[in-house]
């Protein structure tokens, strides 16, 4: 019987170059069985076109920024703490917000870690995930640090000793011994409100929190000088414009209460206050900061 030699390369499947000489039989057609001896040990007999997938490599997770949506949704402070600056933000469903300070709709979206607050002007904010209601960490331009709380709607209840309450209104009387001082107008979102009513020339406040929430205070902005104060005998530290934003109160600038009194106009304050707080404060010579209570 003639053979002859074949020399057979391997199969492409294998990805492997082979070489072997092995005797058949001429007139017999090469069996399976023989091509299957051709073949690497651990191959497949199906071609590159059929080989098995590879086994995809895992995703990267990506921060699930979804989540944080329904915590953003409503009004937030800004604030900076530094120069007593703050205005309120408020985020709606949409990718839209409105707020204090700017005139126009801006717009935010979620990316990685961050919520980007484009205004208008094209000017950014950047809020840092996750959201914490009482300190977010923001990023303002020229790579400054500020603040951001989410604004409650709950206002707090108050002991205030030896005081009285009345009625937050054009042409109430400042003081209970006074009848030339009066308010001229009232902002909008202090309708129905009351004030903590005090003599003239009573100048501290003092008042406890009873229960969580936003309390409103206001003083004039006649703010006790250096001078005044070491020409006086002070029963009580004396309180700066300063040490109440470092306390943690932040003005509401669009909501000053002018009076008939040209040089007493009553600029206010917001904090959130937690039940069990006690403050004591004297801004100023005469006049003793008030509450704005519902």
């Amino acid at each position: 019987m003639n053979t002859q030699r074949i020399l057979t390369l391997s199969l492409l499947t294998t990805g492997l170059l082979h070489a072997s000489a092995l005797p058949v039989c001429a007139e017999t057609p090469a069996t399976p069985m023989q091509f299957a001896a051709l073949r690497a040990p651990g191959s497949s007999s199906s071609s590159s076109s059929e080989s098995e997938p590879s086994t995809p490599s895992p995703k990267r997770s990506e921060p699930k920024t979804s989540e944080s949506v329904p915590d953003l949704i409503g009004t937030w402070r800004f604030s900076n703490p530094e120069n007593g600056w703050s205005g309120t933000r408020t985020f709606r469903n949409g990718g839209t917000f409105t707020g204090e300070g700017f005139s126009g709709v801006g717009k935010w979206s979620m990316e990685g870690d961050k919520v980007i607050v484009t205004y208008p002007s094209g000017r950014k904010d950047q809020m840092f995930l996750p959201l914490d209601p009482k300190n977010t960490k923001v990023i303002i331009r020229g790579g400054r640090i500020i603040s951001a709380a989410r604004e409650t709607t709950d206002l707090a209840t108050v002991e205030v000793p030896n005081l009285t309450l009345a009625p937050l209104a054009k042409d109430e009387r400042l003081w209970s011994d006074r009848d030339a001082y009066r308010f001229t107008q009232i902002p909008g979102m202090f309708r129905g409100y009351k004030f903590t009513r005090n003599l003239a020339h009573s100048p501290t406040l003092r008042f406890k929190v009873l229960t969580d929430g936003r309390v409103y205070l206001a003083c004039t902005g006649r703010w006790i000088q250096p001078w005044l104060k070491e020409s006086e005998s002070w029963s009580e530290p004396a309180t700066s414009e300063e040490k109440l934003w470092k306390d943690g109160w932040t003005p509401v600038r669009s909501a000053q209460l002018p009076t008939t009194a040209e040089d007493t106009t009553w600029l206010v304050f917001s904090r959130p206050c937690k039940a069990g707080e006690h403050f004591t404060y004297r801004t100023e010579k005469y006049a003793s900061p008030i509450l704005l209570l519902k």
